[in-house]
């Protein structure tokens, strides 16, 4: 009996072996319209992006201009602005602080 397994084994083993090595697999050729064909015509380049290009910007003056006037905020509300020193937050009560002139970085005064 264990012969008889050994025998069918090994039989199954010698029928199966030619799959093993049919010939490899070959890619269908691709059609010339195809983009990932070699022989492709090329695409043409996108128009180029104006979303983000600045014309001529006038340069900004660092030091502060006399006829703009002095801004206070609320360190904690930065929302609550004055233009004079002597005023409070009224949401925290906090005396407003003198905020740097704007100079086009647009950090908003941030370090």
């Amino acid at each position: 009996m264990h012969t008889v397994r050994q025998a069918t084994r090994v039989l199954i083993a010698v029928l199966l072996m030619p799959i093993g090595c049919a010939p490899r697999y070959t890619p269908a050729p691709l059609s010339v319209e195809h983009p990932a064909s070699p022989d492709a015509a090329e695409a043409p380049l996108p128009e180029h992006s104006h979303t983000l290009a600045i014309g001529e910007v006038p340069a900004a003056s660092t030091a502060p201009s006399a006829d703009v006037p002095a801004l206070y905020a609320c360190p904690m509300h930065p929302e609550i602005t004055a233009d004079k020193p002597d005023q409070r937050c009224p949401k925290c009560g906090m005396k407003l602080v003198k905020q740097p002139h704007a100079s086009g970085s647009g950090d908003g005064g941030q370090p």
